[in-house]
């Protein structure tokens, strides 16, 4: 599987955020609190699916819009 882009409309702090990814090598990095973790829960929720209601697993609700 490749994904090629991600455009995420509302997840955690990510509101109408687009990437393009590479075909090779991505590396995603940057200070604490920039939402590396929340982007990697994105991607896990995407291909393995969102938690429902009665699951304790963190929602990332969109903080803005």
């Amino acid at each position: 599987m490749f994904i090629r882009e991600i455009h995420i409309e509302g997840f955690g702090i990510f509101c109408d955020y687009h990437v393009a990814l590479s075909p090779s090598l991505n590396v995603i990095c940057g200070p604490n609190e920039a939402g590396k973790s929340t982007f990697l829960a994105f991607i896990q929720h995407v291909i393995f699916g969102f938690p429902d209601g009665r699951s304790k697993e963190r929602k990332y609700e969109a903080l803005r819009g």
